[in-house]
């Protein structure tokens, strides 16, 4: 997906695997704000030790509100957690990631992803619900990303 060794996964091989972990660091950038390109950091094994020491509150960016986090943002970390797995056959595939996404979304707002994609039935509301979920972080003023 990405050539940067921040989005790579360990094994470093051109594989579904590999795009479902570049997949969860994506979403883990989106869910703490970090960047693994800018920061330098191992953004799976940060992550991991905050949830460790029992500060995953810590984890998410600040921008992320309490109740947005509280219905979203454990749930989807999670998800993203299991897409960063070190051995590519713990991972699961992309199909079983946008459906436990789909869970999350649905379980909170009744609202499938999958019906974002057909512009005939896109709604405001659709929109709002992406945007509660993950943080507006690449169009908002200032913004490191």
């Amino acid at each position: 997906m990405f050539s940067s060794n921040g989005y790579s996964a360990p094994e470093k091989e051109a594989s579904e695997k590999g795009d479902v972990y570049s997949f969860g660091i994506i979403l883990l950038e989106l869910l703490t704000g970090k960047t693994v390109e800018k920061s330098g950091i191992d953004l799976p094994k940060w992550v991991r030790s905050m949830v460790r020491e029992e500060w995953t509150g810590e984890v998410f960016d600040r921008r992320i509100t309490n109740p947005a986090r509280d219905q979203y943002g454990f749930h989807l970390l999670d998800i993203a957690l299991k897409c960063v797995s070190g051995k590519p056959e713990d991972r699961p595939t992309m199909a079983v990631v946008v459906e436990k996404i789909e869970e999350v979304a649905s379980a909170n707002d009744d609202v499938s992803i999958s019906s974002l994609a057909s512009a005939d039935q896109f709604s405001p509301k659709d929109c709002c619900l992406l945007h509660s979920m993950i943080p507006e972080t690449w169009d908002t003023p200032g913004s490191n990303y």
